[in-house]
């Protein structure tokens, strides 16, 4: 029996060997054996590496509309180099050519070589030609999957390694002009960078720690396709939760309003990428009368390994600062949602309620006028976004630009003073975080998210 069920797999890979040649498979393939799993002892929570990867980002980054409009758009701008632009900026979208986005055979077939070298960023990572796929387990069971899919699983300690994220979230483009010409190159994004700068490496926090959560607890990795355990496996740990959430609310919620099959299930991405926005800061408010004037004191904490907002430069924060008295009446406000946010430039102190703290990255071109497309742009005119805890940077690439001067813009946090009109009488504070995913002047301009507050009374004045 063992004699004929070896010379049905050999058939199997065989057949599979004559196959187109391709270093990746759908996503499907893979869900043959990673998609029915549970949290142990709670069957009404999937834990399913399949079904997690298929609400992300990572699953519709080559579809997401967002992504598209910019791509048309930087095509429109630098249209004699249309070409070049769809090779860079598909390079990390669209890798396996199809739209699948990134799919598990991107991410688990990447080599460790070169990973974390500049070589290694915008998508220089390097696919294994052996069929191999890397995964965190010392001496995996190898027979179900080179039976079902002709790849044979490995360990890769790599795979938990922030710079196997690094290779995409590390983003050089070149700096064009209005013929095409590429003149050097710029850092359009760099949270792995970022991530380097930080205390996390230190502590032994990656990318994965946060966005790829561990599920604390051991469990199978995959099931027979009928359904339950490979009889010589065990449950195991680690085991990534799959969930691969970052910043973008916006995305999938505009993929849902036009894709009714995905609604629930891109309404959950929404869901999570929000709560991952929400525990992404603190807010801290105190205030006391200082002659005829309040001064007020908002803290800014950032709890995440990067700067605050991160990625793509066209994501931003801001405050929203209201103050009413006793009778409800507002005595101040700023940076109130109601309307487009201006680009402003960054502010230690606020004094009147047309300024605003936005927390943002503002592009130039080479003449130094503001660039919406990243394929124009050669320097930050403006970089205030919040610096991770430990920041240690010495490279000009990754600093803050427009901060000088302000003692309280500190790694980790920053502390910004609004004097304001004094009253005699109580007043209550109230102090919320707006995030953009987009904002204006962008291909697509988005809603903002509350994703913070916090309040405050300052008692009447004693007469």
């Amino acid at each position: 029996m063992m004699r004929l069920i070896c010379l049905w797999v050999a058939l199997l890979l065989s057949l599979r060997a004559q196959g187109p040649p391709t270093p990746f498979l759908p996503a499907e393939q893979c869900a043959t054996c990673h998609s029915l799993l549970f949290a142990p002892g709670v069957e009404s929570r999937s834990i399913a590496p399949y079904g997690l990867w298929s609400a992300s980002m990572m699953a519709h980054s080559a579809v997401d509309p967002i992504w598209k409009a910019q791509v048309r758009f930087e095509g429109e701008t630098n249209p004699r180099a249309k070409a070049l632009v769809e090779k860079k900026c598909r390079s990390c979208h669209a890798p396996m050519g199809t739209d699948e986005g990134v799919s598990c055979t991107v991410c688990h077939k990447i080599e460790a070589t070169g990973l974390g070298t500049p070589a290694s960023f915008t998508a220089g990572f390097r696919i294994n030609t052996k069929d191999l796929i890397y995964g965190p387990h010392k001496d995996p069971f190898t027979m179900p999957m080179r039976m079902h899919t002709g790849m044979t699983p490995s360990f890769g300690r790599h795979i938990l390694e922030s710079s196997l994220c690094g290779s995409c979230h590390t983003v050089i483009t070149p700096v064009l002009d209005e013929q095409g010409n590429a003149h050097g190159e710029f850092l359009e994004q760099a949270p792995y960078l970022e991530w380097l700068a930080s205390a996390f490496p230190g502590e032994g926090k990656t990318c994965q720690s946060c966005h790829l959560p561990q599920l604390g607890e051991a469990s199978y990795i995959a099931h027979r396709p009928p359904g339950g355990p490979f009889p010589p496996t065990s449950p195991r740990l680690p085991f990534g939760l799959h969930t691969l959430i970052g910043g973008n609310y916006l995305a999938p919620a505009l993929m849902g309003e036009t894709n009714p099959g995905e609604r629930d299930m891109l309404a959950r991405t929404t869901a999570r990428a929000l709560d991952s926005l929400r525990s992404a800061l603190d807010l801290s408010l105190s205030a006391r009368r200082t002659g005829n004037r309040i001064r007020v004191q908002v803290g800014v904490e950032n709890r995440t390994g990067h700067k605050l907002p991160t990625g793509f430069p066209g994501r931003r924060l801001w405050l929203h600062l209201r103050v009413t008295g006793s009778s409800g009446a507002v005595l101040f406000e700023s940076g109130a949602p109601t309307g487009p946010i201006p680009d402003e430039p960054h502010h230690n102190v606020i004094e009147s309620a047309d300024q605003t703290i936005v927390y943002e990255a503002s592009l130039l071109d080479r003449n130094g006028q503001p660039a919406f497309s990243v394929m124009r742009a050669a320097r930050y005119g403006k970089d205030n976004r919040i610096l991770p805890r430990g920041w240690k940077s010495g490279s000009a690439a990754i600093a803050p630009v427009g901060t000088t001067g302000d003692a309280n813009f500190l790694p980790g946090s920053d502390l910004v003073d609004y004097l304001i009109p004094g009253s005699t009488g109580e007043c209550k504070l109230e102090v919320e975080a707006y995030y953009q995913a987009m904002k204006p002047g962008y291909a697509i301009t988005g809603p903002a998210a509350r994703i913070g507050s916090a309040t405050y009374t300052l008692a009447a004045q004693s007469p």
